[in-house]
Protein backbone atom coordinates (compact mmCIF):
# COMPACT_ATOMS: atom_id res chain seq x y z
CA UNK A 1 0.00 0.00 0.00
CA UNK A 2 1.63 3.53 -1.33
CA UNK A 3 1.62 6.50 1.28
CA UNK A 4 -1.42 7.87 0.14
CA UNK A 5 -3.43 5.26 0.19
CA UNK A 6 -2.64 4.36 3.43
CA UNK A 7 -3.37 8.00 5.07
CA UNK A 8 -6.89 7.26 2.94
CA UNK A 9 -7.23 4.01 4.31
CA UNK A 10 -6.35 5.41 8.23
CA UNK A 11 -9.03 8.85 7.61
CA UNK A 12 -11.87 6.25 6.43
CA UNK A 13 -11.11 3.76 9.53
CA UNK A 14 -11.01 6.36 11.92
CA UNK A 15 -13.08 9.07 10.95
CA UNK A 16 -10.63 12.02 11.36
CA UNK A 17 -10.91 15.15 9.79
CA UNK A 18 -8.27 15.82 7.65
CA UNK A 19 -5.64 17.92 8.21
CA UNK A 20 -3.87 18.49 5.30
CA UNK A 21 -3.44 16.18 2.55
CA UNK A 22 -0.54 14.40 3.58
CA UNK A 23 0.92 13.46 0.24
CA UNK A 24 4.56 13.48 -1.39
CA UNK A 25 5.54 15.93 -3.92
CA UNK A 26 5.40 14.48 -7.40
CA UNK A 27 9.25 13.25 -8.89
CA UNK A 28 8.69 16.15 -11.30
CA UNK A 29 8.61 18.79 -8.30
CA UNK A 30 12.43 19.68 -9.08
CA UNK A 31 13.24 21.86 -12.24
CA UNK A 32 14.65 18.63 -14.24
CA UNK A 33 12.56 16.07 -12.59
CA UNK A 34 14.62 15.19 -9.37
CA UNK A 35 13.95 12.42 -7.86
CA UNK A 36 14.17 11.57 -3.59
CA UNK A 37 18.21 10.75 -3.43
CA UNK A 38 18.89 12.85 -0.09
CA UNK A 39 20.82 15.81 -0.55
CA UNK A 40 22.89 18.01 1.45
CA UNK A 41 20.45 20.79 1.82
CA UNK A 42 17.37 21.77 -0.31
CA UNK A 43 16.64 25.20 -1.36
CA UNK A 44 12.43 25.30 -0.80
CA UNK A 45 11.00 28.73 -2.21
CA UNK A 46 7.73 30.35 -2.06
CA UNK A 47 7.34 32.84 -4.59
CA UNK A 48 4.77 35.87 -4.49
CA UNK A 49 3.16 37.94 -6.98
CA UNK A 50 5.38 39.73 -9.83
CA UNK A 51 4.38 43.48 -9.96
CA UNK A 52 4.22 43.27 -13.56
CA UNK A 53 0.97 42.59 -15.34
CA UNK A 54 2.48 40.72 -18.18
CA UNK A 55 3.75 37.66 -15.77
CA UNK A 56 1.51 35.23 -14.41
CA UNK A 57 0.94 35.85 -10.79
CA UNK A 58 0.35 32.31 -9.89
CA UNK A 59 4.44 31.25 -11.37
CA UNK A 60 7.42 30.15 -9.49
CA UNK A 61 9.25 32.77 -10.51
CA UNK A 62 11.86 32.73 -7.76
CA UNK A 63 13.22 29.21 -9.42
CA UNK A 64 12.85 31.21 -13.09
CA UNK A 65 14.16 34.41 -12.47
CA UNK A 66 17.28 32.36 -11.22
CA UNK A 67 16.95 33.44 -7.43
CA UNK A 68 16.90 29.61 -5.77
CA UNK A 69 19.87 29.06 -8.67
CA UNK A 70 22.16 31.30 -7.03
CA UNK A 71 21.62 30.17 -3.92
CA UNK A 72 22.45 26.44 -5.24
CA UNK A 73 25.41 27.45 -6.64
CA UNK A 74 26.52 28.50 -3.21
CA UNK A 75 25.11 25.91 -1.25
CA UNK A 76 26.71 23.16 -3.87
CA UNK A 77 30.28 24.37 -3.17
CA UNK A 78 31.10 24.10 -6.77
CA UNK A 79 28.90 21.30 -7.55
CA UNK A 80 30.88 18.62 -4.94
CA UNK A 81 27.40 18.67 -3.01
CA UNK A 82 23.62 17.79 -4.20
CA UNK A 83 21.71 20.39 -3.78
CA UNK A 84 17.83 20.69 -4.81
CA UNK A 85 15.52 23.30 -5.14
CA UNK A 86 11.71 23.30 -5.20
CA UNK A 87 9.82 26.58 -5.72
CA UNK A 88 6.00 26.89 -4.92
CA UNK A 89 3.44 29.55 -6.09
CA UNK A 90 1.60 32.28 -5.22
CA UNK A 91 -1.51 29.67 -4.45
CA UNK A 92 -3.36 27.65 -2.58
CA UNK A 93 -3.84 24.81 -4.83
CA UNK A 94 -1.51 23.10 -7.44
CA UNK A 95 -2.01 23.83 -10.83
CA UNK A 96 -1.87 21.24 -14.10
CA UNK A 97 -1.65 23.00 -17.57
CA UNK A 98 -5.15 23.74 -18.40
CA UNK A 99 -5.29 25.59 -15.21
CA UNK A 100 -7.41 22.97 -13.28
CA UNK A 101 -6.80 23.63 -9.12
CA UNK A 102 -5.29 20.55 -7.20
CA UNK A 103 -4.05 19.04 -4.72
CA UNK A 104 -1.41 16.79 -3.48
CA UNK A 105 -3.95 14.19 -4.08
CA UNK A 106 -4.47 14.53 -7.57
CA UNK A 107 -2.85 12.49 -10.13
CA UNK A 108 -2.11 14.88 -12.85
CA UNK A 109 0.58 16.65 -14.54
CA UNK A 110 1.27 19.24 -12.45
CA UNK A 111 3.12 22.90 -14.02
CA UNK A 112 2.81 24.81 -10.54
CA UNK A 113 3.00 23.79 -6.63
CA UNK A 114 0.87 25.72 -4.58
CA UNK A 115 0.47 25.73 -0.25
CA UNK A 116 -1.02 22.58 -0.09
CA UNK A 117 2.11 21.02 -2.20
CA UNK A 118 4.57 23.09 -0.12
CA UNK A 119 2.65 21.46 3.01
CA UNK A 120 3.71 18.33 1.68
CA UNK A 121 6.93 18.69 0.71
CA UNK A 122 7.98 19.84 4.16
CA UNK A 123 6.48 16.70 5.74
CA UNK A 124 8.33 14.62 2.70
CA UNK A 125 11.36 16.36 3.41
CA UNK A 126 10.99 15.66 7.59
CA UNK A 127 10.48 12.02 7.36
CA UNK A 128 12.87 10.72 4.14
CA UNK A 129 15.56 13.27 4.92
CA UNK A 130 15.96 14.36 8.21
CA UNK A 131 13.76 12.29 10.81
CA UNK A 132 16.67 9.82 12.12
CA UNK A 133 19.31 10.12 9.29
CA UNK A 134 22.80 10.93 10.93
CA UNK A 135 23.12 13.33 8.27
CA UNK A 136 20.15 15.08 7.89
CA UNK A 137 19.50 17.22 5.08
CA UNK A 138 19.79 20.81 5.82
CA UNK A 139 16.51 22.97 5.01
CA UNK A 140 16.27 26.74 3.51
CA UNK A 141 13.22 28.46 2.97
CA UNK A 142 12.77 31.29 1.05
CA UNK A 143 10.04 33.20 0.39
CA UNK A 144 8.92 36.86 -1.32
CA UNK A 145 6.36 38.65 -0.85
CA UNK A 146 3.03 36.67 -0.46
CA UNK A 147 4.99 33.87 -0.43
CA UNK A 148 7.00 34.71 3.39
CA UNK A 149 3.06 34.56 4.48
CA UNK A 150 2.69 30.58 2.75
CA UNK A 151 5.89 29.59 4.42
CA UNK A 152 5.36 31.16 8.03
CA UNK A 153 2.24 28.97 7.81
CA UNK A 154 3.49 26.12 6.48
CA UNK A 155 6.49 25.88 8.90
CA UNK A 156 4.66 26.65 11.95
CA UNK A 157 2.22 23.66 10.48
CA UNK A 158 4.99 21.47 10.28
CA UNK A 159 6.73 22.03 13.49
CA UNK A 160 8.93 19.20 14.05
CA UNK A 161 11.03 19.87 10.59
CA UNK A 162 13.94 22.14 11.72
CA UNK A 163 14.91 24.79 9.29
CA UNK A 164 18.44 25.72 9.53
CA UNK A 165 17.93 29.12 7.59
CA UNK A 166 14.19 31.05 6.45
CA UNK A 167 14.65 33.79 4.48
CA UNK A 168 11.97 36.59 4.22
CA UNK A 169 12.12 39.26 1.63
CA UNK A 170 9.80 42.12 1.70
CA UNK A 171 6.94 39.81 3.72
CA UNK A 172 2.98 41.44 3.15
CA UNK A 173 0.05 40.18 4.07
CA UNK A 174 -1.82 43.15 1.47
CA UNK A 175 -4.03 41.86 -1.14
CA UNK A 176 -3.26 38.25 -0.11
CA UNK A 177 -6.58 38.22 2.14
CA UNK A 178 -9.66 40.45 1.05
CA UNK A 179 -7.83 43.80 1.64
CA UNK A 180 -5.12 45.74 -0.42
CA UNK A 181 -3.73 49.14 -0.97
CA UNK A 182 -6.15 50.47 -3.45
CA UNK A 183 -5.54 50.06 -7.00
CA UNK A 184 -3.88 46.71 -6.49
CA UNK A 185 -6.64 43.92 -6.98
CA UNK A 186 -7.17 40.89 -3.92
CA UNK A 187 -6.40 37.22 -3.75
CA UNK A 188 -9.43 36.27 -1.14
CA UNK A 189 -6.99 33.65 -0.02
CA UNK A 190 -8.79 33.73 3.33
CA UNK A 191 -12.02 32.79 1.76
CA UNK A 192 -10.26 29.95 -0.25
CA UNK A 193 -8.94 27.99 2.60
CA UNK A 194 -12.03 28.71 4.61
CA UNK A 195 -13.91 27.05 1.34
CA UNK A 196 -11.40 24.60 1.52
CA UNK A 197 -11.76 23.41 5.15
CA UNK A 198 -15.57 23.54 4.87
CA UNK A 199 -15.46 21.26 2.29
CA UNK A 200 -12.83 18.04 3.29
CA UNK A 201 -13.14 18.99 7.24
CA UNK A 202 -10.02 20.50 7.82
CA UNK A 203 -8.93 20.45 11.49
CA UNK A 204 -6.22 23.12 11.69
CA UNK A 205 -4.04 23.57 14.73
CA UNK A 206 -4.82 27.42 14.50
CA UNK A 207 -6.75 29.51 11.76
CA UNK A 208 -4.38 29.49 8.75
CA UNK A 209 -7.05 31.41 7.18
CA UNK A 210 -6.33 34.20 9.71
CA UNK A 211 -2.78 35.82 8.55
CA UNK A 212 -3.30 39.72 9.52
CA UNK A 213 -3.80 41.04 12.72
CA UNK A 214 -3.64 37.42 14.32
CA UNK A 215 -1.16 36.73 16.74
CA UNK A 216 -0.59 38.20 20.41
CA UNK A 217 3.02 39.05 20.96
CA UNK A 218 4.40 39.55 24.50
CA UNK A 219 5.40 43.77 24.84
CA UNK A 220 3.20 44.17 21.53
CA UNK A 221 0.60 46.24 22.24
CA UNK A 222 -1.03 45.06 18.80
CA UNK A 223 -1.87 41.84 17.26
CA UNK A 224 0.65 40.96 14.56
CA UNK A 225 0.31 39.42 11.27
CA UNK A 226 2.24 36.04 10.35
CA UNK A 227 4.49 37.26 8.22
CA UNK A 228 6.12 39.34 10.88
CA UNK A 229 6.52 35.71 13.32
CA UNK A 230 8.93 33.77 12.86
CA UNK A 231 8.18 30.33 13.57
CA UNK A 232 9.55 28.03 16.58
CA UNK A 233 11.11 25.37 14.33
CA UNK A 234 13.11 28.39 12.23
CA UNK A 235 17.11 28.41 14.02
CA UNK A 236 17.97 31.81 12.19
CA UNK A 237 15.65 34.48 9.96
CA UNK A 238 17.05 36.73 7.91
CA UNK A 239 14.37 39.62 6.69
CA UNK A 240 14.65 41.52 4.49
CA UNK A 241 12.36 44.82 4.37
CA UNK A 242 12.12 47.59 0.96
CA UNK A 243 11.08 50.83 0.48
CA UNK A 244 8.88 49.58 -2.07
CA UNK A 245 5.65 51.94 -2.98
CA UNK A 246 2.94 50.01 -3.24
CA UNK A 247 3.90 47.43 -1.48
CA UNK A 248 6.56 46.46 1.60
CA UNK A 249 7.04 45.18 4.88
CA UNK A 250 7.11 48.15 7.22
CA UNK A 251 7.43 46.01 10.87
CA UNK A 252 10.27 43.70 11.62
CA UNK A 253 9.89 40.20 12.77
CA UNK A 254 9.53 38.39 15.97
CA UNK A 255 9.98 35.84 17.64
CA UNK A 256 6.54 33.62 19.14
CA UNK A 257 7.87 34.54 22.57
CA UNK A 258 8.41 38.08 22.08
CA UNK A 259 11.97 37.93 21.68
CA UNK A 260 14.40 38.81 18.34
CA UNK A 261 16.95 35.97 18.94
CA UNK A 262 18.26 34.80 15.75
CA UNK A 263 16.79 37.24 13.38
CA UNK A 264 18.86 39.44 11.43
CA UNK A 265 17.37 42.64 8.99
CA UNK A 266 18.28 43.95 6.14
CA UNK A 267 16.87 46.58 4.82
CA UNK A 268 16.92 47.59 0.98
CA UNK A 269 16.41 50.76 -1.03
CA UNK A 270 15.48 48.80 -3.73
CA UNK A 271 11.76 48.10 -4.94
CA UNK A 272 9.36 44.92 -3.58
CA UNK A 273 9.55 43.09 -6.49
CA UNK A 274 13.17 43.85 -7.48
CA UNK A 275 15.06 42.80 -4.54
CA UNK A 276 14.06 39.37 -5.00
CA UNK A 277 16.10 39.67 -7.98
CA UNK A 278 19.38 37.42 -7.73
CA UNK A 279 21.63 40.35 -8.51
CA UNK A 280 19.45 42.88 -5.90
CA UNK A 281 21.74 44.32 -3.28
CA UNK A 282 19.25 42.01 -1.12
CA UNK A 283 20.18 39.04 -2.26
CA UNK A 284 23.51 39.75 -2.23
CA UNK A 285 23.50 40.37 1.02
CA UNK A 286 21.38 37.16 1.85
CA UNK A 287 24.60 35.19 -0.51
CA UNK A 288 27.19 36.40 1.24
CA UNK A 289 25.49 35.49 4.51
CA UNK A 290 25.54 31.50 2.51
CA UNK A 291 29.32 31.85 1.95
CA UNK A 292 30.25 33.11 5.13
CA UNK A 293 28.50 30.16 6.63
CA UNK A 294 29.61 27.85 4.27
CA UNK A 295 33.29 29.15 5.08
CA UNK A 296 32.93 28.42 8.83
Amino acid sequence: MNRLAALVALVLLTGCPLLFPNAYPTPEQGPEGLGTDRPHAIVIGVSGHPLSVSQNPNTENLMHRGTLGTMVEVLSEGNTRLVYAWDHADAFYSMDSQGNFLTPFDSADFVSFGFLHLVSDMQFIRDEWVDGVEEPTRVIVVGHSHGVVWAHIAAMLVPDLPIELMIDIDGTVESWDGFGPTGLSVDGFDQVILDYSYTVNAGWPFEVWMARDAWEIPGQSELADIEDVVPANVITNLEIRTEGLLLNDPDPNVRIDGTSDGIEVFLSGEGHDESANPSSDAMTWVLNYLVYQQSR
